[in-house]
């Protein structure tokens, strides 16, 4: 029972715990002269789960400027990380989404949030970067199945 539990004590002391944003991972210390290949496959194991998250972050970073933003564009919002459109693409892609499908999502959850608050319909179109609200109750359509007006009945 004690040398289970010393056994425990130690494999937790031998792991390195990180957390980054929501995201927790232990990795085994391993020292680089005491087994050279361990080392480097824990590194690579390593750089990628750091890679993973770091992704996730994006997404949540491309979703914060489009907050700040709605009416901003792919190139724009991609010139706010250094990248072009076509990077930012690629970068959303990987994790399975893409920039005009983000961008419908933020900007229909911010329009649901401002009917709640009771937001006119021309209002809602000019805080979230439409021509005009005509143009917001087509794209709002298009999203849900049902105009603005149904939406705040429902």
């Amino acid at each position: 029972m004690i040398k289970h539990l010393l056994q425990e004590v130690l494999r937790q002391i031998l792991l390195l715990h990180l957390k980054i944003g929501n995201c927790q991972v232990a990795l085994p210390l391993v020292q680089a002269q005491a087994n050279k290949s361990q080392y480097a496959q824990m590194r690579q194991l390593a750089d990628q789960a750091l890679t993973d998250m770091q992704e996730r972050d994006f997404r949540t970073r491309v979703v914060r400027i489009l907050t700040a933003h709605p009416n901003w564009g792919k190139e724009k919002v991609a010139e706010q990380f250094g990248i072009s459109g076509r990077h930012l693409n690629r970068t959303l892609s990987r994790e399975g989404i893409t920039f005009k499908l983000l961008s419908d999502q933020t900007r229909l959850e911010m329009a649901k949030a401002l009917m709640t608050e009771g937001v006119s319909g021309s209002e809602l179109a000019a805080r979230l970067g439409f021509h005009d609200e005509s143009a917001f109750n087509k794209a709002f359509k298009r999203w849900t199945g049902i105009t603005p007006g149904e939406y705040c009945c429902v």
